[in-house]
């Protein structure tokens, strides 16, 4: 639960520019009104307002960013949390590397979130994930809940917006675990990654949110 003594701010603002996706992934406008998630021509609204990204990415589409968006807030507070960009990580080696792994396709396809410190931010889009990298032992840690993501990623906030907020960054991951080789699954559905070529990072994810946002929910 956040702490209800906060102050509320805005609903999230995004960037869109066009990138193929399946219309039939994304969700009508009446759910996500009944969520109480708003919608694209809400944060359109606002895109004039937000401050621009401070990363250098390829924007991602508004269908692209309708589904991440949706991901995303499914467990952020979008009264607390902006959006400041949604990007498309365009890495040939590292599509080629992932498509290798698996080459018939038999293993099971996940999308995850990890969330990290902004100053590794360009580093992953540009190397991928390495999990000889990790902060105790090796392994990369991917969940499907983005509240969960920025536990890892307000550990190295970027810059301070005017507001008071600072910028953080998380990706969505394509990963197709495998048992055999030693990937693990933990508790809530996070999985603890070990071998570089089964996880692509595809989208980037820039937001704004108070210093205090995650350590107040419960």
């Amino acid at each position: 639960v956040v702490d209800a003594r906060r102050p509320l701010t805005p609903p999230p603002r995004l960037q869109v520019s066009p990138h193929p996706v399946s219309p039939a992934a994304v969700d009508c406008g009446s759910e996500r009104r009944r969520r109480g998630m708003p919608s694209v021509d809400e944060q359109l609204k606002k895109r004039a307002k937000a401050g621009p990204s401070l990363l250098s990415t390829t924007p991602a589409s508004e269908l692209t960013a309708e589904i991440v968006t949706k991901i995303f807030y499914e467990t952020m507070d979008a009264e607390h949390v902006d959006i400041v960009s949604i990007s498309s990580v365009v890495n040939p080696g590292l599509s080629a590397a992932f498509a290798a792994c698996d080459p018939d396709n038999k293993r099971k396809e996940h999308l995850f979130l990890h969330g990290t410190r902004y100053q590794y931010a360009a580093a992953i889009a540009k190397e991928g994930l390495d999990p000889g990298k990790g902060a105790l032992s090796p392994g990369v840690f991917l969940g499907g809940l983005a509240l969960k993501a920025h536990t890892y990623a307000s550990k190295g906030p970027g810059p301070q917006d005017e507001d008071g907020k600072r910028r953080y960054t998380m990706f969505v991951v394509r990963a197709r675990p495998c048992l055999k080789s030693g990937d693990s699954e933990r508790s809530f559905g996070v999985w603890r990654m070990l071998a570089k070529e089964r996880m692509q990072p595809v989208f980037l994810i820039e937001y704004a949110a108070p210093d205090w946002y995650g350590r107040r929910v419960v």
